[in-house]
């Protein structure tokens, strides 16, 4: 019997993917119809007998965003502590909540596809839902994120069959410039019972996701991140920096990015290292990061003295890079996954962002990069331009600088870096 109910929705899914393929336009509201109608013949809108809570949260993209999801995480168990949650990720951040305590399950979903072939993302969503979510019949389904990336996770969460689907939509900007109904503003809303849209005056991405608790009457009682590893992570990071000497400064260098155009150049960071070296010799700076980052930071590495350098390019997991910069006492680096793991790690800050002062107050909520990716509840020092760079001035963009590459980020003088290490090692001692 209850294969049949699945082979319905089965059905209707193909149906849909059908319609898709020769229309060549994916139609939400007829997904929704077709669906909607399944869903219910097969009991998923129905209370669970059980009273217990199943819940389902659905967190898809990139390093950074997930750490900055970790509070919320803690922050549902402790609103639904005997509920039984499922956490699904993108395969590349799964090592990082694959020990996370609050959840009974972590799954992986692979991201691995075009951005525009609604086609296969909707077959695979579907193939996912079948094998991991429709015997759970969840009760809720939290999605956090919000903006052009949130079309998987409303569509996943919506295909999970769960009954109630609470979270952000995906036409962020018209929620701020259109007063038109909610479901006419953003199609995509039909795919959650609980639409929610947060405070103008809310700016960070944090704030952002807890929001989402508050925004259906659950308290919070912490707003910190978190970051779980194992004694075996910490002990591979033990072993990677055993060469250290004792009294040495560590400092952690995060040099890659997003995109390009949030890279600080290599060689205005060698600049920077080569000043700090000379008023403080017991340094050791640990370059970590993907094999994108290679390059640089052999490059950094050539141009330092060989005992105050480190390079973990590719030599540490997720787990181990937390670690290395646990066991850190600074962080310098560009605005970057690894980053927002130091401000979890309560570890001191030196982060260098593309975003010119001066384009602050173009729509914040939206396009202050800065405002809502800053180093959250962390000792920070973050050095930015002053002013946009050549056109970019009339350039209306997120993170205020339009060119791909390394550009208004590049007004950010190394000097300024030696002295926010200066102001920080003086924070830190006094």
């Amino acid at each position: 019997m209850e294969q049949n109910k699945y082979r319905q929705i089965k059905q209707a899914i193909q149906n849909v993917i059908n319609q898709t393929r020769t229309t060549k336009q994916f139609n939400i509201l007829n997904f929704y119809n077709q669906m909607e109608e399944q869903f219910k013949s097969a009991g998923f809108r129905e209370p669970q007998k059980s009273g217990v809570e199943n819940i389902l949260v659905v967190r898809l993209d990139a390093i950074g965003d997930f750490v900055l999801t970790t509070g919320f995480i803690r922050e549902l168990r402790l609103n639904y502590p005997f509920a039984r949650i499922t956490l699904v990720v993108s395969k590349l951040v799964y090592p990082l909540a694959e020990l996370c305590p609050y959840v009974n399950k972590v799954l992986a979903f692979d991201m691995k596809f075009p951005s525009n072939d609604i086609v296969t993302l909707i077959e695979r969503l579907a193939n996912f839902a079948e094998e991991n979510f429709w015997q759970e019949h969840f009760s809720q389904f939290y999605s956090v994120q919000w903006g052009s990336e949130n079309i998987p996770p409303l569509l996943m969460g919506y295909l999970s069959g769960a009954r109630e689907r609470i979270g952000y939509g995906h036409q962020i900007e018209l929620l701020h410039f259109n007063q038109l109904p909610l479901k006419d503003r953003d199609p995509n809303y039909l795919l959650l019972t609980k639409p929610v849209i947060n405070p103008k005056e809310l700016i960070h991405e944090v704030d952002k996701h807890l929001y989402v608790l508050k925004s259906v009457g659950l308290p919070i009682r912490s707003t910190s991140m978190e970051l779980w590893y194992s004694f075996e992570d910490v002990q591979s990071a033990k072993f990677l920096l055993s060469d250290i000497d004792s009294e040495n400064i560590k400092v952690v260098v995060g040099i890659g990015a997003g995109g390009d155009s949030r890279k600080y150049p290599v060689e205005k960071y060698i600049r920077a290292f080569k000043t700090i070296l000379k008023h403080n010799k017991k340094i050791c700076f640990i370059i970590i990061g993907g094999k994108s980052e290679e390059e640089d930071a052999d490059k950094i590495q050539s141009a330092l003295p060989k005992e105050s350098v480190i390079n973990l390019i590719e030599k540490t997991t997720l787990r181990q890079t937390e670690t290395v910069i646990e066991q850190s006492d600074i962080f310098i680096g560009n605005d970057t996954g690894v980053m927002h793991m130091a401000a979890a790690l309560k570890i001191p800050i030196i982060a260098v962002y593309r975003q010119p002062k001066d384009k602050d107050q173009i729509v914040p909520g939206i396009f202050n990069e800065y405002a809502r990716f800053s180093p959250y509840e962390a000792t920070a020092i973050v050095l930015r331009p002053e002013q946009a760079l050549d056109d970019c001035n009339e350039a209306t963009v997120y993170g205020g600088c339009k060119y791909p590459t390394s550009h208004c980020i590049t007004k950010v003088k190394s000097d300024d870096i030696a002295e926010a290490f200066e102001k920080l090692i003086y924070i830190l001692k006094n």
